[in-house]
């Protein structure tokens, strides 16, 4: 026990005694904290101002600077919250001054100017208001902004502590010390600032709201005053129409027996005041359009700046993303707008026309007496009234023509405000249009990406079982037959015209059927065949397809016309009008793969593929409109149902189905395009067939369980864009399955035709041929047949333009279906990848580029269309250009092989600017690599330089016949190194560019094709040359391959060792005929010459022996046969 005591005495003592050693000894100097070390803000700006000329100060100059503003800044902010209240009680008790409304009696240019003037006071509360409703979110989200800004300079702050001098104040205040002392200063102030805001938030907040709770009331004030002056001025302008209207007609009642030139005068001004009365009305309602679409433009205007503002700071939420979906369904119809603008721009023109009529009418009528006196001449020239009359007529047609000056001045009046209004509305739906169409750029850059809805749990199960149990309430299917009933008896012409539509649908489906098993037969008959058969047969295929969809949209329409205040009633019919087109489409492309229907009978489809397909459209039509419905009816939020629930469950069943019939249709060996990937089993889509069937149904089956997690408006917008797709591509492979029909049946037309003529040609006896001219064998010949173009090569061009016209079209279907999602990919450009900062000409500064995944994408795009390019774009051109002309082979080539390299040059130059390359950075680099490489590569560059000269000078062209060093053939290949030449023995020789350039070659072909071919021949001596001359020159002209231009020659060139030397000298069209011209001259020599008994000799050779021995002299007396 005593033991423990102990213990816990020492443990006691030896606490107390640390506990005294760190207490302060009296006396000693505390150190210095890091504050105190710093040099005060007096002692900086002391040093700056002992050292004005130092330019390695400015930085310091420029905290300082920075400094004081700050301090201005959190002067103010404490002042604003200190009178905060005051302003406050001082808003909420005064409003803002407002003139008196003008009398109810006061003459339309008054009113006119008072609501100018409340407008443009409107106009500028509202743009107040909506930036204090900015300046209001902005400052809602700030102080986390705040806290996370305070945080960060707390950090640099702890940073430059780090880094600065222990003993500051012992050392001389260098540049860089003072550098650093006034960015700690700054870094404090700049603390002290956002702790300031944090501080006096509520209040700013406060002030604002108050502010702001002033102008909406201004607002409210202003326009009811803007609604009561259109009303009063309105009315005003009708009290004057129908004044003058009042007036004209007494004029008219008193001149129904008078003159007829005052019965005219009164019947014009009755029409002026018709038309006053109707241009009032059509002044009031531009009054009211403009007003509309100014509130319209406020709110847009308002939302937009709130949504952007928010997305700036904290992204979009879950909460937001709900917000910003209900707010794209309220956006007006911006083509509506559009729409009224191409038709108000006519308007005006028209408007100006007529101010400008009457503006020359009323200069007619300056002087109302002498115009009445001009009248009163032209519509009576022989006036037989006296004096008297004349006097009182001209009287009376002058006071109705100041009557009509008076309207006519009204009207001027009035269509110049009309012209002013309908400006007005142009540019106030102008600006909505703009402000819309920028508010759906920002909602489809941000919510595409962010999920619309909780991920599913199990209370989602129960509120989809509470949906489905009203979606069966027997009272919501009451309401739909009390509609359509309604529509029925309001519209009986209309209902009934569909009904006798629908019935001779139905009742032409037999007649129809039996057509398209017509069709079938007659396709492939020589006689009868013919691209109408196929068209009539798609017709009828769409024909049966129409009487379930035409049902469809006359519900649809008629519950349209009966739903616009019950939500269900409308949703239904909007699902029921969409339905009915998808079906009609699905259900066409049904029928079109019936038992012997177009693509069995006419495209020539396998059984099999064609039974897959029309099995597999039969559920897909039923389940596509059913879920159309569904959805459209979800989408249009009655009570009790929603998209989230009812309309997340029928997108799933129908993606999971879409998978389904995807992975039938699309199987690489059991679907649809089995049999064509099968013939094509050389080509890149049968190589990736594999791959694209995995990623085709990944994709698919990624949309399908999107919604799961909560992206169901993600899911559902992708999705319906893709099968939008899916149906433009179906669609084109018909168009085009039947231009190729209606280009086969054509072309077999012309080969039956030209059979024809042939046959014609050869039983039609031969025309006997002219003499040739006497004098050098030249006559006249008969004129030649044009030729005609070879079928297969008509057959290509044309499906080459074919298939052009519809990528073209399908490009811009695609556009128009996906051009709402490229909005969308604008948020890859948000996620940074690297910088680059590229110096600036002069005194900017440098600026910085930033590299996004956004530009990664467009580069890879890029890259993809110039490989596509590349390949494809020279053929179409060498197609639909080179062919068309008088260009020769070797040309054609050369023209392709250079788009080529064009093509890749400039998809490499938007590759490498996507990518953030400089030019300028990479031309030492450039510079560098040619020095180096040069040596090593002066032969490929040589060779590189000597293939784009022959692309251009053409020495040699594809197909030309040249000798190189001793080896002759036929130009294959020309690429940019080496060229192959094919020579007679089917060898390729690979021939360096350069060598074309540098060393001589022999072109047989370049420019002429003509070839001279020489042919020695010896006769005996002693034969008959003139005969044997004769002979030569015989053969010669029998020969049909021989040129008769220029004219072939037969010489007697001397006396050989053992013959007569002559030389057959002849010419050939090509230097192929040479080969077997001379075979043919050889044979045909030989035989007339051993006709005609001249010899030819062999070589011959005389030998004289000085000195032989006895021995081999016997043995050449001895004869051959006892030698032995």
């Amino acid at each position: 026990m005593r033991r423990p005591v102990r213990s816990l005495l020492a443990l006691c003592l030896a606490l107390l005694m640390l506990t005294l050693a760190g207490m302060p000894v009296a006396g000693a100097e505390d150190p210095p904290t890091f504050d105190q070390r710093i040099p005060t803000m007096a002692t900086i700006m002391q040093a700056v101002g002992q050292r004005a000329e130092d330019e390695t100060l400015q930085p310091v100059r420029d905290s300082l600077e920075r400094i004081a503003d700050l301090k201005q800044q959190i002067s103010t902010l404490r002042e604003t919250a200190r009178q905060a209240d005051s302003r406050i009680n001082k808003l909420r008790r005064s409003a803002p001054a407002v003139e008196p409304l003008p009398l109810p009696n006061a003459g339309i240019p008054a009113m006119e100017k008072a609501l100018d003037s409340a407008q443009r006071r409107l106009s500028e509360t509202q743009s107040r208001l909506s930036q204090l409703e900015t300046e209001l979110t902005k400052l809602t989200m700030q102080p986390t902004q705040l806290r996370d800004d305070i945080a960060r300079l707390e950090g640099e702050l702890d940073n430059l502590v780090a880094s600065f001098p222990a003993q500051a104040n012992d050392q001389a205040l260098s540049p860089s010390l003072l550098t650093q002392a006034a960015r700690y200063r700054l870094l404090d102030t700049e603390i002290s600032l956002r702790q300031t805001k944090l501080q006096t938030h509520p209040m700013r907040l406060a002030l604002l709201a108050a502010e702001r709770d002033q102008l909406r009331g201004l607002q409210r004030t202003l326009q009811a005053r803007v609604d009561v002056l259109i009303q009063r001025l309105g009315r005003s302008r009708l009290l004057s129409a129908d004044q003058a209207t009042a007036e004209t007609l007494r004029a008219i009642e008193q001149a129904d027996s008078r003159h007829p030139m005052i019965r005219n005068l009164a019947a014009e001004n009755a029409a002026l005041a018709d038309e006053l009365t109707a241009l009032a009305r059509a002044l009031d309602e531009v009054s009211r359009d403009n007003e509309n679409t100014l509130r319209q433009l406020e709110d847009v205007e308002t939302l937009y700046r709130s949504a952007q503002t928010q997305i700036e700071i904290a992204g979009v939420g879950q909460t937001l993303n709900r917000v910003l979906h209900e707010q794209r369904k309220r956006l007006p119809d911006l083509q509506a707008y559009r729409q009224q603008a191409r038709t108000r721009s006519e308007q005006i023109a028209q408007t100006r026309l007529r101010q400008f009529q009457i503006d020359e009418k009323r200069r007619q009528l300056a002087d109302t007496a002498q115009a009445a006196r001009a009248r009163l001449q032209d519509e009576d020239p022989q006036l037989q009234l006296d004096t008297r009359q004349t006097d009182r007529l001209l009287a009376e047609a002058e006071l109705l023509l100041d009557s009509q000056k008076d309207l006519l001045e009204q009207l001027s009046r009035s269509y110049l405000t009309l012209i002013d209004r309908l400006s007005q509305l142009d540019l106030s739906q102008k600006r909505l249009t703009q402000i819309g169409a920028d508010y759906t750029r920002l909602l489809d850059e941000n919510l595409l990406w962010i999920a619309s809805d909780l991920p599913i749990r199990s209370a989602w199960f129960v509120e989809l079982f509470n949906e489905l149990t009203a979606l069966t309430d027997p009272a919501r299917w009451q309401r739909v037959r009390h509609a359509t009933l309604i529509e029925a008896q309001s519209r009986p012409l209309i209902v009934a015209l569909a009904l006798l539509t629908l019935l001779a649908t139905v009742w032409s489906r037999p007649k129809l059927r039996r057509y398209l098993q017509w069709t079938g037969t007659e396709v492939g008959n020589p006689a009868h065949d013919r691209f109408s058969l196929t068209v009539g047969a798609a017709l009828a295929s769409f024909v049966l397809a129409l009487p379930l969809p035409i049902l469809a949209g006359l519900l649809g329409w008629m519950l349209q016309q009966q739903g616009s205040n019950d939500r269900f009633v409308w949703g239904l019919s909007d699902g029921l009008i969409h339905a009915a087109w998808i079906s009609w489409v699905i259900e066409s492309f049904r029928r079109l793969a019936s038992r012997g229907g177009v693509l069995e009978a006419h495209f020539r489809w396998q059984p099999q593929t064609r039974e897959l397909l029309y099995r597999n459209l039969r559920w897909l039509v039923i389940l596509t409109a059913l879920a159309t419905v569904l959805m459209r009816l979800a989408a249009a939020d009655p009570r009790g149902l929603s998209m989230p629930v009812l309309g997340r469950a029928v997108y799933i069943v129908f993606s999971v189905a879409l998978v389904v019939f995807i992975a039938r249709i699309f199987h690489p060996a059991r679907g649809v395009l089995g049999a064509w990937l099968q013939s094509h089993h050389e080509g890149w889509a049968w190589r990736g067939r594999n791959l694209s069937y995995v990623l085709l149904l990944a994709s698919a089956s990624v949309l399908a369980v999107m919604p799961i997690f909560g992206y169901t408006y993600t899911a559902v917008h992708l999705q319906s864009r893709a099968f939008f797709t899916g149906w433009l591509l179906a669609a084109s492979a018909l168009v085009i399955s039947l231009l190729i029909r209606g280009l086969s049946v054509s072309l077999r037309h012309i080969e039956v035709a030209r059979a024809g003529q042939e046959l014609i040609d050869h039983l039609r006896p031969a025309p006997e041929e002219p003499p040739a001219h006497a004098t050098g064998g030249e006559g006249a010949t008969l004129p030649s047949r044009e030729p005609m173009m070879d079928l297969e090569t008509m057959n290509e061009q044309v499906r080459a333009l074919l298939k052009l016209a519809l990528s073209v079209m399908v490009l811009g279907g695609l556009y128009v279906i996906w051009s709402d999602i490229f909005g969308a990919l604008k948020v890859l450009d948000r996620i940074t990848l690297w910088s680059i900062t590229a110096p600036s000409g002069g005194d900017a500064p440098p600026t910085v580029q930033a590299i996004t995944l956004g530009s990664i994408g467009l580069a890879l795009v890029a890259l993809a269309l110039t490989v596509s390019a590349a390949r494809n774009i020279p053929g179409l051109l060498e197609v639909l250009v080179l062919q068309r002309q008088s260009v020769d082979a070797g040309t054609r080539y050369a023209a392709t092989l250079l788009s080529r390299y064009a093509i890749f040059l400039v998809g490499l130059v938007v590759v490498v600017n996507q990518l953030g390359i400089d030019w300028s950075k990479a031309q030492w680099l450039v510079a560098a690599l040619s020095v180096g490489l040069g040596f090593g590569l002066q032969e490929i560059v040589a060779n590189f330089v000597a293939g784009i000269i022959i692309l251009f000078e053409r020495p040699i062209r594809i197909g030309d016949t040249v000798t190189v060093g001793g080896v002759s053939g036929t130009v294959s290949r020309i690429r940019i190194r080496a060229t192959t030449i094919l020579d007679w023995d089917r060898k390729e020789l690979i021939v360096p560019n350069k060598s074309f350039v540098t060393d001589s070659i022999i072109n047989w072909t370049l420019s002429d094709l003509v070839t001279r071919t020489i042919i020695p021949v010896g006769i005996a001596y002693g034969s008959d040359t003139q005969k044997a001359l004769s002979v030569m020159e015989t053969v010669i002209h029998d020969n049909a391959l021989i040129l008769k231009e220029p004219v072939p020659a037969v010489l007697f060139l001397g006396f050989g060792d053992s013959s007569l030397n002559f030389e057959l000298r002849v010419f050939v069209k090509t230097l192929a005929d040479s080969i077997l011209v001379r075979h043919q001259l050889h044979m045909e020599l030989e035989r007339r010459l051993r006709e005609a008994g001249i010899e030819i000799p062999f070589p011959q050779r005389d030998v004289h022996l000085r000195s032989v021995s006895p021995e081999a002299l016997h043995g050449f007396r001895t004869p051959a046969d006892e030698r032995h």
